[in-house]
C-alpha cells in the first residue's frame, strides 16, 4: 500500500529552514511522503511535474509569509484539483483577500517548533474525510473554536450563495451534508422561497450552484 503524500509549496530561502523542519517533522509523523520540487531530480517541464505532484498529493502545505508568485500559482493548482491546502505564515496581514478565510496557522518566527502540535492537529483533521459536520468541518476550514467556527462557516455559506444568486434576506440554511469526497453540499432558501444548492470544495470555494 503506497503512502499518502504532502506537497510543500514555499519560497526556497534560508529564512524558512526552521519552519520547514517543523513541517517535515509533522508530515513524517503522519507517515506521509514529502513532495518538494527543489529536492527532486527530473527531466522535462517543471510546470508539468509540479502539476503531477500536486494532483497525486493528499494535501498541500504552503508558506505564504511573503508574496511569492510560484507559491500562489501552486495554491491555485491545488484549489482547481480540490486538494486541501493548509497555509502557514508568521504575519496574518500577509494573507491576500482571496485567502483571508482560508485555514491558516500563524507560526512563531522565533521558535516555529511552538506550533508543531497545532500543525499536526490541523493536518490530521484535513486528512480526515469523515467530518462530524458542522463543527469539525468549519473548525478545519477556519481554524477556530468549533462553535465559533460553525457560526462563521454558516455565515460564509450564506454570503457566498447570496453573492452569486441574488438571494434576499432573510436567508436560511435548510439542508447540508458532507459528501464522500469531503466537499460540502448546502441548500439555502430566501424569504421569496428561492432555493439554491451549492457545492463547496475542501478549501471552502464555491464550485457550483443550482437555483430551484
Amino acid at each position: 500500500m503506497s503512502k499518502g503524500k504532502a506537497f510543500i509549496a514555499m519560497p526556497f530561502r534560508e529564512k524558512y529552514d526552521e519552519i520547514l523542519k517543523v513541517i517535515q517533522k509533522a508530515v513524517t509523523s503522519l507517515d506521509l511522503e514529502i513532495s518538494k520540487l527543489d529536492e527532486m531530480a527530473f527531466t522535462g517541464s517543471i510546470v508539468e511535474r509540479m502539476r503531477t505532484e500536486i494532483s497525486e498529493s493528499d494535501l498541500m502545505i504552503a508558506i505564504v509569509t511573503e508574496e511569492n508568485g510560484n507559491v500562489y500559482y501552486e495554491i491555485g493548482i491545488a484549489h482547481c484539483q480540490n486538494i486541501p491546502v493548509v497555509l502557514l505564515t508568521n504575519d496574518s496581514n500577509s494573507l491576500k483577500f482571496d485567502l483571508k478565510d482560508h485555514r491558516a496557522i500563524i507560526y512563531d518566527k522565533v521558535n516555529p517548533n511552538n506550533n508543531f502540535d497545532e500543525l499536526l492537529k490541523m493536518l490530521r483533521v484535513t486528512l480526515d474525510t469523515n467530518f462530524a459536520y458542522p463543527h469539525d468541518y468549519f473548525a478545519n476550514i477556519f481554524g477556530r473554536h468549533p462553535k465559533e467556527a460553525t457560526e462563521l462557516g454558516k455565515r460564509k455559506v450564506v454570503e457566498s450563495l447570496k453573492e452569486f444568486s441574488n438571494l434576499q434576506e432573510p436567508i436560511n440554511i435548510v439542508d447540508w451534508q458532507t459528501l464522500p469526497n469531503g466537499e460540502l453540499a448546502v441548500t439555502v432558501k430566501d424569504y421569496m422561497e428561492t432555493s439554491v444548492r451549492g457545492i463547496f470544495d475542501r478549501n471552502f470555494y464555491l464550485k457550483r450552484k443550482k437555483i430551484d
